[in-house]
């Protein structure tokens, strides 16, 4: 396996999304396997968390070793990646597709892109393939949630502090704090997400998943 680190994407309005990439042996060009999350992708090396048995873009030797090319990102504003993170806004949904198509344009690319990974990595998949990139031809799609306001943030209209505490505090906002980043971000991410979804108790008013 072949690692290509920070390789930088200019997405439509001018910023810049940061990815890696991994590429089997053999001179190519091979099929594509993009993830993106706001989990940094530089500490995908760490162990995974008890309740999976791999991180949660599956394991990479696995798939370099069955001749795919992966590659995995920054959400726009975590980790290496410039913009602000704004919870499953437009512009994110648009960097999807720029990535895809950036994807495919590659000399060691088929230009067939499919998405992988579980949980948040599942939910992006979802919004991407919303946006109608021509090269994505396929979505591994398992573990991610459909509906936002149901699934995750109002239970039964009961508003689930436990979940979105844990993972908008210690996933995304401390995540992104971790070995900076691009800018430095000391105080992680600068999106309100807690103060986002109290503003929208009823799922009339924007509590879905899609934008």
């Amino acid at each position: 396996m072949r690692t290509i680190k920070d390789e930088w994407i200019a997405v439509s309005d001018g910023v810049r999304i940061c990815v890696d990439v991994y590429l089997p042996d053999g001179d190519g060009p091979f099929p594509a396997l993009y993830a993106v999350a706001p989990y940094q992708k530089d500490l995908l090396h760490l162990p995974a968390v008890p309740m999976f048995r791999f991180i949660e873009t599956g394991p990479m030797d696995y798939w370099t070793g069955h001749g795919y090319a992966v590659v995995i990102g920054d959400q726009r504003g975590t980790g290496r990646s410039e913009g602000e993170f704004e919870l499953f806004g437009p512009a994110e949904q648009r960097d999807f597709r720029d990535t895809i198509e950036w994807i495919a344009s590659r000399a060691w690319s088929t230009g067939k892109i499919s998405m992988i990974g579980e949980s948040a990595y599942s939910l992006n998949q979802w919004l991407a393939a919303a946006q109608r990139p021509p090269h994505l031809t396929c979505a591994l799609i398992y573990n991610g949630f459909t509906n936002l306001y149901q699934d995750a943030v109002y239970h039964g209209g009961i508003y689930s502090m436990g979940f979105l505490n844990s993972w908008s505090t210690d996933l995304v906002r401390a995540g992104a704090a971790i070995g900076g980043g691009v800018p430095p971000r000391p105080g992680g991410v600068t999106a309100d997400i807690i103060g986002m979804t109290l503003d929208r108790p009823s799922p009339t008013t924007g509590g879905s998943s899609g934008r």
